[in-house]
């Protein structure tokens, strides 16, 4: 059972990740033992999509279990933000390929991202950066996009712009380090990030 990584971060919050490399039936074999009458949403028809599906709600019950939250299930708002069925506490939900990652914090709104590391990200870089948050390399344009999509997922303003309305005031030269985030010139949020194999993992602070 591919938990690559379960974190208690504080009392208050834990996080999960998990390396995906079963097949479907070989997870729903295993959700099956965790999670009882676990069954894959009928609208998520793709199989990759199931298996995303089914390994970040396995990462979140370890996550629950860890903080002595009974698990029953998740469900999403009308704006897409995933909430645990029966229980206040926060939940941010990524999956990249071969990951899943989660966070999960018992007080306040979290955002977690990760990204597979891609010299795609050059030709929309563009599309989510500011002249002078551009790069020239790669990776470090993974990270910036990986940092400003966690820090969409928590902030509370609407209709908001990766490009226009995110902005990272300050970030560490470095494979693991915290980044300074400003969203419309009013809210500081500050982020953690890590690099995980071919890939980076950000999440709100």
């Amino acid at each position: 059972m591919p938990l690559y990584k379960l974190e208690k971060l504080s009392s208050d919050r834990v996080t999960a990740i998990w390396h995906i490399s079963e097949s479907l039936e070989e997870l729903l074999s295993i959700a099956s033992v965790y999670i009882q009458g676990i069954i894959v949403p009928e609208y998520i028809k793709h199989p990759a999509k199931q298996v995303e599906w089914l390994a970040s709600r396995l990462a979140v019950k370890f996550c629950c279990d860890l903080m002595h939250i009974p698990y029953q299930g998740t469900y999403r708002t009308d704006t897409g933000q995933p909430l645990l069925v029966g229980n206040k506490a926060h939940i941010s939900i990524s999956h990249s390929v071969d990951f899943a990652a989660i966070l999960l914090d018992t007080h306040q709104k979290v955002g977690i991202d990760i990204e597979k590391i891609s010299s795609k990200v050059e030709k929309i870089a563009g599309k989510y950066l500011q002249d002078e948050e551009k790069e020239t390399n790669h990776e470090r344009l993974t990270l910036k996009w990986c940092i400003k999509e966690a820090v969409y997922k928590v902030s509370d303003h609407e209709n908001l712009s990766l490009k226009d309305d995110i902005q990272i005031l300050q970030l560490n030269a470095s494979d693991k380090g915290k980044a300074e985030v400003m969203v419309r010139n009013q809210d500081r949020i500050d982020t953690f990030f890590f690099k995980l194999e071919d890939y980076y993992v950000a999440y709100t602070i």
